[in-house]
């Protein structure tokens, strides 16, 4: 009786209900928890390891709706910032890992060979603990890297289905209208102190709020928006009727309202590219009519866009007058030099806050140590393995891509492929490395490679 029930849904859900009640008591009675946070967010995290040990996909699709929220209602201890979010990741982890136990994770033929290639990432990471002044902190951002990359692994494999892959474009899309209408209050109404802003200088007299969502940083949320608009904007122009288009067309207008708020320039660039792209990826005889369109409604909106806006984008052509665009500049020569000195093994993954300081060259602001773009910080941390993975990686997403771009493009492919691009694009001028959004859309692009072929083999399409 009792394995019966251990094998069947049922008993995956009465245990996990179990453990998350006890470690929700520990929470109450355990000297550095606050009873209070136990009594909110604890409570949904509760029920939300619970869906995700019951049902992985469904689990999957719960902590996309929690993960904006990031740290805006802790669990405790102190110190820590353990959310519901993270009470749903667990869940829906180890019931997919349960789950791959007893059959063998199914990835999509064509998403073992990306997924391999960024497995060599956190591995590269490992390998730099050799040369890094913190080895322990080494191990613990591989270990981080490992849970990202395990994302990947599970999007994929839970993506390999195209209806569950437009699911989860759907909830990534959705969540992301509502974090666009959090960033306007935001704006509009700054005393409600909702969330995170940050209040930004344009010049020495002249300051803006730019709008974070629960994000750490707007940055953040507006690359996050932007591949939502992108991937919402794909799967418009690839529809079949104007009912099924309208949807997702209203979703990326918000979303593109939504990255104008952040006033994030990483953002505003990877937006450009990705609208060349929802272009150039769309259905042949709509691409002219589309193109035209698209610079109709950017003309029309130039009179009511946020002047924030234009004196952002107006630092992108001063970068000598914009000390933080001048430091990345200086930073990313710095980071060259690191490579070369330390080529072998790096300085450690996550070291460079600690290194960098040695590297930094004179017109480079002091307090900004964190890397702020992954390919050469990358490499500076981790050294020839890390390159060498970054290399096999960029290079079997190039092999995908051209599979996929091949006899015209899959629309869930080609929104997968489009929001990657972006947040890669966007990689250049952020740290997204731990960015889970970055590793979700990676795992939507992998699992996407088979969409095709299901299609000629006349199993399942998209």
């Amino acid at each position: 009786m009792a394995e019966r029930l251990l094998q069947g849904r049922l008993g995956f859900f009465v245990l996990a209900l179990l453990c998350a009640c006890a470690a929700s008591v520990a929470a109450v009675y355990g000297p550095q928890w606050s009873a209070d946070a136990a009594a909110t967010a604890g409570i949904a995290g509760v029920a939300l390891f619970a869906i995700g040990i019951a049902s992985p996909v469904a689990g999957l699709l719960a902590w996309l709706c929690v993960l904006p929220l990031f740290d805006a209602a802790t669990i405790g201890p102190v110190g820590v910032a353990l959310t519901a979010g993270h009470a749903a990741l667990a869940g829906t982890l180890a019931g997919w890992a349960i789950r791959g136990l007893r059959r063998g994770v199914a990835l999509p033929p064509g998403a073992a060979p990306l997924m391999t290639a960024l497995g060599a990432l956190p591995l590269a990471g490992l390998i730099s603990a050799a040369g890094s002044p913190d080895p322990a902190a080494t191990v613990a951002a591989s270990v981080r890297l490992v849970l990202m990359w395990a994302i990947a692994m599970m999007v994929a494999d839970v993506a390999s289905a195209p209806h569950r892959a437009r699911a989860i474009h759907a909830v990534l899309v959705g969540t992301g209208c509502v974090m666009t209408g959090v960033a306007v209050v935001q704006l509009l109404f700054p005393q409600a102190e909702i969330g995170r802003a940050a209040v930004q200088g344009l010049s020495a007299f002249r300051e803006i709020v730019r709008p974070a969502a629960f994000f750490r940083d707007p940055n953040f949320l507006g690359g996050w928006l932007s591949a939502c608009a992108v991937s919402a904007g794909v799967l418009a122009t690839h529809a079949r009727r104007l009912g099924e288009a309208a949807p997702w067309l209203a979703c990326a207008v918000v979303c593109v309202g939504g990255v104008l708020v952040t006033a994030s320039r990483s953002a505003l660039v990877g937006l450009a590219l990705g609208a060349l792209f929802v272009v150039a990826t769309a259905p042949r005889q709509r691409r002219t009519a589309l193109a035209t369109a698209l610079v109709v409604v950017v003309l029309a909106a130039l009179p009511v866009v946020p002047q924030s806006v234009y004196g952002r984008v107006a630092q992108l052509l001063q970068p000598q007058r914009a000390t933080s665009l001048s430091t990345r500049y200086l930073m990313a020569i710095s980071d060259v030099r690191m490579f070369i000195e330390h080529a072998p093994a790096g300085v450690g993954l996550g070291q460079h806050d600690a290194v960098y300081p040695e590297y930094r060259l004179p017109g480079a602001l002091p307090r900004i140590t964190h890397p702020h773009q992954v390919p050469l910080s990358f490499i500076a941390e981790t050294g020839v393995a890390g390159l060498l993975a970054l290399v096999a990686s960029l290079g079997v997403a190039i092999l995908l891509w051209r599979r996929m771009a091949h006899g015209g493009w899959d629309p869930l492919a080609a929104a997968a492929a489009g929001a990657a691009l972006v947040l890669v694009a966007e990689s250049l001028f952020q740290y997204y490395l731990y960015f889970e959004y970055l590793w979700i859309y990676l795992g939507l692009f992998a699992a996407a490679a088979s969409y095709r072929k299901r299609a000629s083999d006349g199993t399942e399409t998209a």
